[in-house]
């Protein structure tokens, strides 16, 4: 109330039953508050301090990559799963590489979350495998992760 008169609400504002909802958050929301609520019982005033704080961002430098092992074996119609952890990657890319090239053998499906499966289909499946995650704090890269090619299985009764 400035001189014996409400004021509006600003349209950051909204009125809903029993709640005042801040829509978006900003600098310019920031301030003291004087809310004024009234019915047929009387009239209730409370000062509102909002502060606004610009948001932190979780991720704190380039991402960080884990890696369970990095020896494996594949035969022929084997499957191998390779789930790396990683940290940082928000709004980045990942990337696998083989033998120094980004271009898989096939047999190889890489997602976006860095999970690489290989199946083994040929010989080619085998090699130094290499992922690579980028973010806008930098690019790590893990140490090599070995697959031997270890052809046709046979079982011995």
């Amino acid at each position: 109330m400035v001189n014996g008169f409400y004021q509006p609400i600003p349209s950051l504002f909204t009125v809903e039953p029993n709640r005042l909802v801040l829509n978006r958050a900003t600098p310019d929301a920031a301030g003291t508050y004087q809310v004024v609520v009234s019915n047929r019982h009387g009239e209730d005033k409370q000062e509102l301090n909002i502060n606004v704080e610009p948001r932190r961002s979780r991720q704190r430098g380039q991402p960080q990559i884990r890696l369970q092992q990095t020896q494996y074996q594949i035969g022929q119609g084997e499957t191998v799963d390779i789930v790396p952890n990683i940290v940082g990657q928000t709004g980045g890319s990942v990337t696998w590489s083989k033998d120094g090239s980004t271009q898989l053998p096939e047999g190889a499906f890489a997602r976006e979350d860095g999970f690489l499966r290989l199946t083994g289909q040929s010989s080619a499946i085998g090699g130094q495998y290499q992922i690579t995650v980028t973010n806008a704090r930098g690019q790590s890269s893990t140490q090599t992760v070995n697959v031997q090619w270890v052809g046709s299985r046979k079982c011995y009764f």
